[in-house]
């Protein structure tokens, strides 16, 4: 049962808001939402459905809202969220209304701002980094110019329903005072906007309106509103979208927004191949025919030296006005011309796909994205990580599997092309490992699951600068201490220190630093609690025997740090107490254990259960899975 749904009107916006959710580490799906049916989900914590209706008639968007809360509503779910654009382009009051009409509902709290991103409200009035709305570069968006900057205005314009404001004065008498101010409004009905300067109100407001039913508006809250929600949930990371090898990848870019365009002409200066499709070629058949076929056949020389290649619309403005003149001349509309477009880019995509193979995608612009993987047939992903702020990588559920990001025109730094394309290769290159040992011990299979996720929870330690504390008993002692080792020094691969720390060695300490700057090894920190004889005989000694790892779990341990407890029973008692000090203290806290799990699996954040009973059996397979562990930890960190 998700604790929330969300709708989204788009599928950028999905994955947008559903990086908020899965970096809490909340199991969140993305699903196909337009569709009649009613699909069986996959457990989730957040179910999120994109209804693709940003571009609909204000009635079409409405009814695909309705229907679809209407077919979630008996999941039980404590929060609903309507997910729209952070500049309220789009059918907002439409899908506002549907929601609260299939919930029977009469009061909605909007939180648009996003800091982060550029957008914020005070008084009412919106701004893109700084700049009020109506004055921004969204003034002059193609299919929904932005010519107001009051929220108010904008929704009262499209709904019937009273609209009002909070502003941010309210805030300074904290949640407390905030949750107040919303009771009123709620005594009125209808909508009511907060103002967001920065992300402290945006702290203050999730506090305040962690108990509300419905909230609309961007996905900013949510990222402070999962924080809160996390730790009442165990979610599940799951692998969709992991399971492949990696081979050739496509970026396609349908959007006009100018961060979408710094970007590829950033990617071109890197020197990936990037080809323009001229949209002035679309209307008559034949020229569109030909254009598309110099794509494809450029794109196809492209690949047999490149790994990567991109596929745009032309972005010159010349280019744009002249495709729009030629667009009227024929009685089409903005959003006509744009949905042409969006449909020969997916075209172009949907061959080049197919005939290469491709599972590695990174798209620009929401309506390109929802058509590349409408033909795609891709029923639903699940949010992985986050890349830059509300952009993350998914993966796909079903087969084949797809690795996919997603990304609004709109967001992104200039950069984030080339930090996509290196998230998707960088995670490639570590899951080989997994996908080795699968070979090797076909045993360990249904495993894969727990393994992969103990890898995420591991990484997330080292990313937070923690370290990892590792105990066991006898031959599970010795595999502690072999763990150690191969994190704290090179194991596969060379781990050199950085050209800045050995010129600073060398400069402090002469020939003794040239010594240490070409033999030090970069080092995952990591301490096996076996070793330690004095301290180890003199607790056992003086205290309690049986409390030896704990004492130096309760010591060492800190929040951003992890503890790997080995047993191959699962109740060792100096193993259960040390995972349960670690939990006291906020830890995480990963199991390598035999078939049953014993004790210990009930208190592992995940815990690998290899599939054996006897002793012997069970450290034969620990042996390969925390070497597995160790190389996809030093890919990560050192590849």
């Amino acid at each position: 049962m998700p604790q929330t749904i969300v709708i989204a009107d788009d599928i950028t916006g999905a994955g947008d808001i559903g990086i908020m959710y899965a970096g809490a580490g909340m199991k969140t799906m993305v699903y196909d939402g337009k569709k009649e049916d009613n699909p069986a989900y996959e457990p989730c914590d957040v179910l999120i459905l994109d209804t693709d209706s940003r571009l609909c008639s204000p009635e079409e968007a409405y009814s695909r809202v309705y229907r679809k809360v209407r077919q979630v509503s008996d999941m039980g779910a404590g929060q609903y969220i309507n997910k729209q654009c952070s500049v309220f382009r789009g059918n907002i009051g439409a899908e506002f209304d549907a929601m609260l009409d299939a919930l029977q509902e009469e009061f909605a709290v909007v939180v648009l701002g996003f800091p982060d991103n550029g957008r914020t409200t005070l008084h009412g009035i919106h701004y893109v980094d700084g700049i009020p709305l109506e004055r921004s570069q969204f003034r002059n968006d193609p299919v929904h110019p932005m010519r107001k900057s009051s929220l108010k205005d904008i929704l009262q314009q499209q709904t019937g329903r009273r609209v009002d404001n909070i502003w941010y004065e309210t805030y300074e008498g904290g949640e407390e005072a905030v949750r107040q101010a919303v009771e009123e409004k709620r005594k009125k009905g209808g909508y009511c906007i907060m103002d967001v300067r920065d992300n402290r109100d945006l702290e203050l407001l999730a506090g305040a309106l962690r108990g509300e039913k419905i909230l609309c508006g961007s996905s900013a809250l949510s990222g402070y509103l999962a924080r809160l929600q996390a730790g009442d949930l165990a979610g599940d990371g799951g692998e969709a979208g992991r399971e492949h090898g990696r081979g050739r990848g496509l970026g396609v870019a349908g959007s006009l927004m100018p961060q979408t365009a710094a970007q590829t002409e950033y990617l071109q200066r890197r020197g990936y191949p990037v080809f323009t499709l001229d949209t002035r070629l679309l209307f008559a058949p034949e020229k569109r025919c030909r254009e598309c076929g110099r794509i494809l056949e450029a794109v196809g020389n492209a690949y047999e030296s490149a790994a990567f290649v991109m596929i745009r619309t032309a972005q010159d403005p010349d280019i744009v006005k002249e495709t729009k003149r030629q667009g009227a001349a024929l009685g089409m509309g903005n959003v006509e011309i744009s949905a042409m477009v969006s449909e020969a880019l997916s075209e172009v995509a949907l061959q080049v796909i197919r005939d290469r193979e491709i599972r590695d995608l990174i798209v620009c612009g929401g309506d390109t994205s929802a058509a590349i993987c409408e033909r795609l047939e891709v029923r639903g992903m699940q949010v992985l990580e986050e890349i830059e702020t509300g952009l993350p990588l998914c993966g796909s559920v079903g087969r084949p599997s797809r690795r996919l990001v997603l990304k609004s025109g709109s967001f992104g730094s200039r950069t984030f092309l080339e930090k996509a394309l290196t998230a998707i290769r960088q995670d490639a290159e570590t899951l080989k490992h997994l996908d080795r040992l699968m070979e090797r011990y076909p045993q360990l299979e249904e495993c894969r699951r727990d393994i992969l996720a103990a890898y995420e929870k591991l990484r997330e330690v080292y990313e937070r600068k923690g370290m990892l504390l590792i105990c066991g008993n006898g031959g599970s002692g010795a595999d502690s201490e072999h763990i150690a080792g191969e994190l704290m020094k090179e194991f596969a691969l060379r781990r050199p220190l950085g050209e800045e720390e050995q010129d600073r060695l060398k400069k402090a300490f002469g020939g003794h630093g040239t010594l240490l700057a070409a033999h030090l090894q970069g080092s995952l920190p990591a301490i096996a609690l076996t070793g330690h004889i004095a301290l180890s005989t003199a607790y056992a000694n003086d205290a309690a025997p049986e409390l030896v790892f704990a004492q130096q779990v309760y010591g060492y341990g800190t929040p951003e740090s992890g503890l790997l407890g080995i047993s191959t029973s699962g109740n060792s008692l100096n193993v259960i107490y040390a995972l349960e000090v670690a939990r006291s203290k906020g830890m995480t806290v990963l199991g390598l254990t035999g078939e049953s799990g014993g004790r210990m699996k009930g208190l592992c954040d995940v815990c690998i259960c290899v599939p054996a009973r006897e002793t012997a059996d069970i450290q034969e397979l620990h042996m390969p899975v925390y070497h597995t562990l160790c190389k996809m930890l030093e890919e990560v960190f050192f590849g």
